[in-house]
């Protein structure tokens, strides 16, 4: 097993950007068990600062505690409306607006391989 020297490996940028066109399913509310199809073009962007992140490994994230073991965070989520009409359990009920989330999140990794 060959390790490389850590000065070989390039480091990543602090800051990346792009668009990109994606298709897929995603639930029609959190806890959903009925799914949409949607294509959604969008803006890539990748962000690696020492406070705030936003990439592809954890998504939207403020750290306020990093260590090797240990994450505390504030991270972002949030879906798209909902039509009561196309979803079976919600048929007779109000739509669901876009909804945001906000709220910590503690990560402990017992163990992490590099």
């Amino acid at each position: 097993n060959i390790t490389p020297h850590p000065d070989a490996i390039p480091a990543k940028a602090l800051f990346e950007w792009g668009f990109l066109l994606g298709h897929g399913s995603i639930a029609d509310y959190p806890a959903s068990d009925e799914y949409k199809y949607i294509t959604l073009p969008a803006p890539y962007i990748s962000y690696r600062g020492e406070l705030l992140q936003s990439d592809d490994e954890d998504g939207t994230r403020f750290k306020l505690v990093s260590t090797e073991n240990l994450n505390f965070d504030l991270s972002f989520g949030g879906s798209f409306p909902t039509d009561p009409e196309k979803n079976q359990a919600r048929k007779g009920m109000p739509a669901l607006d876009w909804t945001l989330e906000l709220g910590p999140r503690i990560l402990y990794y017992l163990h992490r391989s590099r």
